[in-house]
């Protein structure tokens, strides 16, 4: 199982930065605000693959057909390249897959696979441990930015991407939801998981 370390940045306004050390090898990943924040895309997936109810699909019968496995896939988009990042969860697994494309104009149909595609990471790590690490990347952004700062940061003038607050605290500790009402959580509680 591979070791990681996770570090998200802005590397200046409408720019951030993850960087990923996965068994000591260094990867370097670039986002602008054409696209999507990329922290926001990692912590709304892993939210996903964490939580996602819905684990069947139905076959060609219309016959309910169970998954072993979830996946989610988006775009860290700089310009005009990016990486297309595809993360499948099995049991307590999580297969990090990033590949680098030289220009967006070749993504077709959202069928995420581009013409110009590399593969640059694949890796098997521990769920567990990278939504940590991931989670702890985010508590730093909004430790030094605040959280109207991370939004300023991103860019608030054109997309004004609000950070996942629940879906983190939901990651910080999945029992949370198990101790909330339809309607009432308690705040308290809320403020020391994000300290």
């Amino acid at each position: 199982m591979a070791a990681t370390n996770f570090k998200f940045d802005f590397e200046f306004y409408g720019t951030a930065v993850v960087e990923m050390d996965i068994d000591s090898k260094h990867y370097r990943f670039e986002s602008t605000y054409v696209g999507d924040n990329p922290l926001n895309l990692l912590i709304t997936a892993l939210w996903k693959l964490q939580f996602q109810d819905d684990k069947f699909f139905l076959d060609e019968d219309c016959n309910r057909i169970q998954q072993n496995e979830s996946v989610c896939n988006f775009v860290w988009q700089n310009e005009p390249d990016g990486h297309l990042v595809k993360l499948c969860k099995k049991n307590a697994d999580l297969q990090i897959v990033i590949y680098y494309f030289s220009d967006v104009s070749n993504f077709g149909d959202r069928n995420f696979m581009f013409e110009d595609s590399k593969l640059v990471l694949d890796k098997v790590v521990n769920f567990e441990d990278f939504t940590k690490d991931v989670c702890k990347a985010a508590i730093n952004a909004i430790k030094k930015y605040g959280i109207l700062g991370y939004v300023h940061s991103w860019d608030d003038n054109t997309n004004n991407f609000d950070f996942p607050i629940a879906k983190l605290m939901y990651l910080l500790n999945p029992e949370i939801k198990e101790d909330n009402s339809l309607y009432f959580s308690d705040f308290d509680k809320e403020l020391l998981l994000l300290k």
